[in-house]
């Protein structure tokens, strides 16, 4: 138990428990050296020391460390980072033929300020996985470890730490080794910090005097450095409980190093191992097992033999989320294909491994490896092998040699593959002779046995190009059967020249050029060549000429030879490199083409007219070959239209636009559908093979009466007996000729302007009417009646005449104070009432709004005269044959009074009354001599129809206003003409009084007739009643020719003289007799209007009855007190 025993336990000298250790230590002083980093080593902590005095000095041990036998101890921590919800989870999982060894666990002494001293947890045999459940709320941040005893080399730590710490590690271990330089242990900040931080270092729970801030910079590492370094943002409330915890892991042996003297070199470990600085053999990460860790564990294990496991079921993210710690030298990882601190992050793509920390080897097309074990699935890259292509092929240091080249072949040699002095691994079995022509892609190649490891070997490449450079290559074919061509040394050799073997083939000439002859000639095969270039000679003579000229080293297929037209020429050709030439090909003969015509003479223009001419010439002078045809070209130059229009801004002016074009054998031609009124320019041009001098004439066609009107006719303004119009010209492309004047017909479209067309010339001038408006023309219209309406049409005329098509427009004259109304006259009157009708103003000037009826003098006590306003449509009379006129009733009269009447008439928008209409002077009947005439008869019906007979019934009027003298019955034939056709009386009957039916005999088959029955006083006819008849079988209602009349008949017990101011009239039966379309059934039709005012004319019977009544009454009461006065 002396310190010098406890120092040699500390760095791994001495074993107590270990019998093939030794029991003495040797020591040595160590010169030079004086202070000492402390640490904490096999359960021992030792102290750093500053400057000793010399006289002590320092000393190292020179005995061997202690060697022991790996053991398969493995902790699963997770999670890592924990909150204080979490149930932290520390498995230490021991290799089942370790049994007998005793497991301890517990907390790293000194890990944290908070924790000192060493906790030990004794773990009965044979137990094989401990858990560890810290169950402290937040007091768990600290390094934990398993351990079994009496091991030097079994002792595996952990760490928890809390999930709000200020700072987290970059990585939880770290493996140097010693004397290692510049290394830094480096964490971050999960939260910004408050204030101003202060960062402080710890190093096993001892604080470190220097403050360093996120980085510790270790310049050259030591055995003391190594241990649990912990970082804390230093504050009033700071807590080492949330403190960042990392390890450094530091190997007694230099980097590659291994031995108890480290003397030895480490073997290559794969996928992430590590070499045990005492032993020697690979400490494999999780997932990997193997010699030189280059096997790999199914997912969801790990372990030396794959036997343990992350969780119970083998799931690809089993060891998701867990951490696995591996005794030292190796550390803590992620299981393999996680990453992260929690270990719960993927690998990304091209890494794999424990903690994703290994690189994907060269897979082949750059697809990913697996992310747990690295495996290339689909194979490699070419130049390598293995299941992760980390393994180079074997191929040759030195490029071949050349032995000897000629035109086609080169002869190369090479040294066999040796794996002491050429890359790769592997057998080499046989070789791959590559070669390609520079600047090609594709790699031609050759096999050749190579069973001899040592010694050299010859090969001759065949079938080359002469004069050709060739990159080659040797690829060694591996015992696996893969070849490293890519990675192969290239060497360039060239073949040599000889003369061609063929001449020129395929020689074509050009005549084309009546100047010159043009040869041209494929070239020869390339192995012709024999040799990289090759240049041709041409030998050539006229016909008849004695001698050859010769021209060489033409380079391009082709040769000119200049010529007058028509020449014959000879010649031959070959080739030729720098070793030689070939034989002359076979004498060719040409001729030179045909030269170009001269131009045609006595070219002139016949025949023209506006829209077609016809062209005539001669030929050429100089025809120089035999006339093909003549080529004819027709420009359009200008249309003169526009020109004189001057209309460019608003008419297209075409200029040189060719409108026909076409060829002609003959010495003349005919060109039609041209524009009248346009210059052309017409062009021939005489052809051999080739055209000749080109001959224009300009010819201008005649013109033409326009084929357009003008546009944007409009309305310039309207007056009561004026109209103005103003037009543009028309597009000018369609005026034909020099536009002179416009023609304007004006036409009245009502019936009081209908006297025929007036016509007008209008010289065309361009006009500015009002602001920035122009007119081309403009027409003022006077004399004109008001509110009427007129069409006017617009031509457009040249010097040949007028368009045939016009501009139209309709227009009105604004309304003007009408004529007097007309025909003022009576039609009725009482003793106390005066009904007169009279025609509207014609021509209406406008549109009537109302009349003004005037009387003098005034009825009752108004001052005369009087008048009173009458509505045009109020006004309108309702019987039929007064269609049009206006009817009006003065009542209230004086009796035996005589009354002037005149009427006038006012438009609407026209603030003036028309002048009085004719005075009508009338003068009512005394009391007792006033009368009206009948009313209708009660009803009309026919009894019977058949071909030339309709039988008639009606009724005695209602009011007969004194005796009936006979009645009188009308009928005529109806035939429509239109809606205003005149209906024409064909016969009146009288009949008697006491008759009340008649046969109407003789009549025409098949004929609608119209019939009205009227009655006679000594009044006069009163108002007639109608119905309309076919002298044939009813279309819509059969079997009704005999039908009953009280079917049939129609009451009237109206007044038949006044409604309102017109005079009430009947024309035949109410609307519950008429049909869906408003036609009779059996008894003819009745207007909307005389329909709704029957029950309107009963409510005036009673009350004329009424008045009569009272009237008479006050004249008696009158007469009877006059008779007691």
């Amino acid at each position: 138990d002396s310190n010098i025993c406890r120092a040699a336990v500390h760095d791994g000298r001495l074993g107590w428990w270990n019998l093939k250790s030794s029991r003495i230590v040797h020591i040595q002083r160590n010169p030079g050296v004086f202070s000492y980093l402390g640490s904490i080593r096999n359960s021992i902590r030792s102290e750093s020391y500053g400057v000793l005095r010399y006289k002590y000095g320092c000393y190292r041990f020179t005995n061997p460390r202690i060697a022991e036998k790996m053991v398969d101890l493995t902790i699963l921590t997770r999670p890592v980072l924990y909150t204080s919800m979490d149930t932290a989870i520390i498995e230490c999982h021991q290799e089942a033929q370790e049994k007998d060894l005793q497991l301890t666990c517990g907390i790293h002494a000194n890990s944290t300020r908070q924790l000192l001293g060493e906790s030990m947890i004794e773990v009965p045999r044979p137990r094989f996985e401990v858990k560890l459940l810290p169950t402290t709320e937040w007091n768990r941040t600290a390094a934990y470890f398993c351990a079994l005893k009496n091991s030097l080399m079994s002792q595996v730590l952990t760490v928890l730490m809390r999930t709000d710490a200020y700072f987290v590690p970059k990585a939880i271990t770290q493996t140097v080794s010693i004397g290692s330089q510049n290394v830094i242990l480096s964490v971050s900040t999960q939260f910004a910090l408050p204030g101003n931080p202060v960062i402080q270092w710890y190093k096993d729970g001892d604080i470190l005097s220097t403050r360093i801030g996120h980085q510790l910079v270790i310049p050259e590492v030591q055995l003391g450095h190594a241990g649990v370094y912990s970082i804390v943002y230093s504050s009033d409330d700071a807590r080492l409980d949330k403190s960042a915890l990392l390890r450094l892991i530091v190997r007694a042996c230099v980097e590659n190093k291994f031995g108890p003297t480290c003397g030895q070199r480490c073997p290559v470990c794969l996928n992430g191992g590590i070499c045990h600085d005492m032993t020697g053999e690979c400490v494999c990460p999780p997932g990997f097992y193997g010699l030189a860790c280059e096997k790999s564990c199914d997912f969801n294990r790990f372990g030396r033999n794959c036997t343990a496991r992350c969780s119970d079921k083998d799931l690809a993210d089993g060891c998701a989320g867990a951490l696995l710690c591996l005794p030292d030298p190796f550390g803590c990882t992620c299981a393999a294909g996680f990453t992260g601190l929690n270990c719960n992050s993927y690998c990304q793509s091209g890494h794999y491994g424990a903690g994703c920390s290994q690189v994907c080897g060269s897979c082949s097309g750059g697809s990913p490896c697996d992310r747990f074990s690295g495996i290339c699935s689909r194979g490699c890259e070419p130049g390598w092998k293995g299941p992760r292509c980390t393994i180079t092929l074997p191929r040759l240091r030195v490029p071949p040699t050349l032995l000897e080249a000629t035109s086609e072949s080169l002869s190369i040699a090479w040294v066999a593959w040796d794996p002491a002095t050429d890359p790769g691994d592997g057998h080499a079995v046989a070789y791959y002779i590559q070669y390609k022509e520079r600047g090609k892609l594709d790699w031609k190649q050759e096999s050749f046995p190579g069973h001899v490891l040592h010694g050299s070997f010859n090969y001759t490449i065949k079938s080359l190009n002469p004069e050709t450079d060739y990159h080659i290559r040797v690829a060694v074919i591996d015992q696996s059967g893969i070849i490293a061509k890519d990675n192969a040394p290239i060497a360039n050799f060239s073949t040599v020249c000889e003369s061609p073997l063929e001449f020129p083939r395929g020689l074509k000439t050009d005549n084309a050029h009546p100047h010159e002859l043009v040869i041209s000639w494929k070239v020869p095969p390339l192995m012709s060549w024999r040799c990289r270039e090759i240049t041709y000679t041409i030998r050539y003579r006229r016909k008849g000429e004695d001698g050859w000229r010769r021209v060489t080293d033409l380079v391009e297929p082709h040769f000119t030879i200049e010529s007058p037209p028509f020449t014959l020429w000879i010649f031959q050709l070959r080739s030729e490199n720098l070793a030689g030439a070939s034989n002359w090909s076979a004498e060719i003969k040409s001729k030179t083409g045909q030269d170009a015509p001269g131009p045609v003479t006595s070219l002139q223009a016949v025949e023209v007219a506006s829209a077609s001419f016809e062209m005539l010439w001669q030929e050429p002078s100089t025809v120089n070959g035999l006339i093909a045809h003549y080529e004819i070209k027709v420009d359009l130059v200008e249309i003169l239209s526009c020109k004189h229009l001057n209309l460019s801004s608003t008419s297209t002016t075409r200029k040189e636009i060719t409108i026909f074009h076409t060829n002609a054998t003959g010495l003349s031609i005919k060109i039609s559908g041209l524009k009248p009124y346009t210059r052309y320019n017409v062009s021939v041009t005489p052809w051999t093979v080739v055209p000749g001098q080109l001959t224009s004439k300009i010819i201008v066609t005649l013109p033409h009466v326009p084929t357009v009107s003008p546009h944007n006719l409009r309305v310039w303004y309207s007056y009561e007996t004026e109209l103005g119009f103003i037009w543009s010209a028309p597009h000018c492309e369609e005026i034909n000729g020099q536009l002179i004047a416009y023609m304007c017909v004006l036409e009245g479209l009502d019936a009081w302007v209908k006297d025929g067309e007036h016509r007008y010339i209008v010289e065309h001038k361009t006009t500015s009417v009002e602001g920035n408006l122009t007119a081309d023309g403009l027409i003022w219209i006077k004399l004109l009646k008001p509110y009427s309406n007129y069409f006017l049409m617009v031509y457009s005329g040249t010097s040949i005449g007028f368009s045939q098509i016009s501009s139209n427009i309709s227009a009105r004259t604004k309304a003007s104070v009408p004529p007097p109304p007309a025909n003022l006259t009576l039609y009725g009157k009482t003793w106390t009432s005066i009904s007169f009708l009279w025609a509207p103003p014609y021509p209406p000037h406008g549109e009537l709004e109302f009349f003004h009826v005037f009387i003098d003098p005034c009825p009752g006590v108004l001052n005369p005269p009087c008048d009173v306003r009458v509505g045009t449509q109020t006004s309108l009379c309702s019987h039929p044959l007064r269609r049009g006129l206006h009817c009006f009733t003065w009542s209230n009269l004086t009796p035996n009074t005589t009354y002037n009447l005149w009427v006038t008439a006012k438009n609407l928008d026209v603030k003036s009354l028309s002048d009085p209409s004719e005075h009508l002077s009338i003068e009512t009947f005394e009391n007792s001599d006033f009368f009206f005439v009948p009313g209708p008869p009660l009803y009309i019906r026919y009894k019977n129809i058949d071909l030339e007979t309709i039988w008639i019934r009606w009724g005695a009027p209602l009011i007969s206003e004194g005796a009936i003298l006979h009645y009188r019955v009308n009928y005529t034939v109806m035939e429509v003409i239109s809606n205003d056709s005149q209906v024409e009386f064909r016969q009146s009957l009288q009949i008697a009084s006491d008759k009340h039916d008649w046969r109407l005999r003789n009549l025409i088959p098949e004929m609608r007739y119209k019939i009205s029955v009227e009655a006679h006083t000594s009044a006069g006819y009163g108002e007639a009643v109608w119905i309309e008849a076919v002298t044939q079988l009813p279309r819509r209602v059969a079997g009704s020719l005999n039908t009953d009349a009280s079917d049939q008949q129609y009451t009237n017990s109206s007044n038949p003289f006044l409604k309102n101011d017109n005079p009430y009239h009947f024309h035949g039966y109410p609307d519950d007799k008429l049909d869906d379309n408003g036609e009779d059934q059996e008894f003819g039709h009745i207007t909307e209007k005389e329909s709704d005012s029957t029950v309107f004319m009963i409510g005036i019977v009673g009350t004329v009855a009424s008045i009569l009544i009272l009237f008479i009454l006050v004249i008696l009461i009158l007469y009877l007190i006059k008779r007691n006065l």
